[in-house]
């Protein structure tokens, strides 16, 4: 619990240079690299945590070769069943596969947030506070970071680009595809 609180205040503290405090572009950088890396280290170190810890744990471990993704029995996407073999082809570690995980969520969640919003902190503290709760679901995660990548094409009103990611964010959480609607 002590972890959270602590991102809690180190998101508040930064929020709080970022609207009254001049820091250069670089400073700015060392900041969201700090906080960057904390929440990949937070998500990606985390064990045993999460109603569904097991289930994750175990698909990572039934994982051995492209058949097992697309004959899996487990429910899980196969999206996100071929991104567990490709990481555990590398690593062969859960951890490893956590951290990958970890690191390409907060890219793509740090990414639409830098695109979309003027206070990069403040984003990543409501987007926090408001996440913490799913932070070991770990198909949902990528899927939703990819939605959010996603909506710089509906800005832009690049509908192939959109659609497209939906549908690889579909492969990794079929909820996905409710995002859908931001386009409209």
């Amino acid at each position: 619990m002590l972890i959270y609180i602590i991102t809690f205040i180190v998101l508040l503290i930064f929020s709080f240079i970022e609207l009254r405090v001049n820091v250069s572009a670089i400073q700015h950088r060392g900041m969201a690299f700090f906080v960057y890396s904390l929440l990949v280290f937070q998500v990606g170190l985390r064990w045993q945590t999460g109603t569904d810890w097991e289930s994750y744990l175990l698909h990572f471990e039934e994982i051995t070769n492209i058949s097992d993704v697309f004959l899996t029995v487990t429910g899980f996407e196969q999206g996100y069943s071929f991104f567990v073999l490709i990481i555990k082809s590398i690593w062969n570690s859960y951890t490893a596969f956590l951290l990958a995980h970890a690191i390409i969520y907060y890219a793509l969640v740090f990414s639409a947030f830098k695109k979309f919003s003027p206070y990069l902190f403040i984003s990543i503290l409501v987007f926090y506070a408001t996440n913490m709760g799913v932070l070991g679901a770990n198909r949902q995660l990528i899927a939703l970071g990819i939605c959010l990548y996603a909506l710089r094409y509906v800005v832009d009103r690049n509908v192939i680009k959109f659609f497209l990611l939906i549908g690889l964010a579909f492969l990794f959480h079929s909820t996905a595809i409710m995002f859908i609607v931001y386009y409209f």
